[in-house]
């Protein structure tokens, strides 16, 4: 991914992976499956050397847990400004709360036709970073069939970056009230596809399934 994204970095500087993991023998055995192959010839054309990871300073592991560390409560010093200033009602205190759930967004389009049948996928973080994908499926399927491929993909997308509350947007009328219980599956290749997805969706925390007109998919 890094190296799809960063293409241009990687072509003009030789690139350096720290790591762990001896992932240039993995790489380069001859007993790698079939995807490991595609990706070593992907890689082969940029100057990759693997060196071996050096140990994280301590720095690091304060600025982590300063980072991303968030208080439970107000310290009492917040509390008794704040009952100090309005002493007489003691129902307009500010408390902190829990930070809501942060979302990924899901966008995906399937898409089948005489030029062919495939899907576009886009997955955003919470800090708006977008990933792009797009399939091409090689047999033959129907409009709502691309669709829930499409589906599956961002679904799977998802899971491997561990996002666990997301909010899933689809022009699919279909799509979007089968999944959410509305309508019901009676293709059997419709039912089929209807529960991998809620599969996957049970893997999640939090998730909502959005219909949007399809000139804001």
């Amino acid at each position: 991914m890094a190296t799809r994204k960063l293409r241009p970095y990687f072509y003009a500087h030789s690139i350096g992976v720290l790591t762990e993991q001896p992932l240039r023998k993995i790489l380069h055995d001859i007993k790698s499956s079939g995807r490991m192959i595609n990706w070593a010839v992907e890689l082969s054309e940029f100057d990759i050397s693997y060196l071996p990871r050096p140990s994280v300073k301590g720095q690091a592991l304060i600025d982590f847990i300063l980072k991303y560390t968030m208080p439970e409560e107000p310290t009492k010093k917040f509390r008794a400004d704040n009952e100090n200033t309005q002493p007489d009602n003691p129902k307009k205190v500010i408390r902190s709360e829990r930070p809501q759930a942060e979302y990924w967004y899901l966008f995906f389009d399937g898409a089948s036709n005489k030029s062919g049948n495939g899907a576009d996928i886009v997955l955003t973080s919470p800090n708006s970073f977008p990933v792009e994908y797009a399939i091409a499926l090689y047999f033959d399927s129907t409009h709502n069939e691309a669709e829930y491929e499409a589906m599956l993909v961002g679904l799977d997308l998802a899971q491997s970056l561990r996002a666990k509350n997301l909010r899933i947007h689809t022009d699919s009328q279909l799509v979007a009230n089968q999944v959410s219980g509305e309508y019901v599956a009676r293709n059997e290749r419709l039912e089929k596809y209807l529960k991998m997805v809620k599969a996957l969706l049970s893997q999640l925390d939090n998730f909502e399934v959005i219909h949007v007109p399809r000139d804001q998919n």
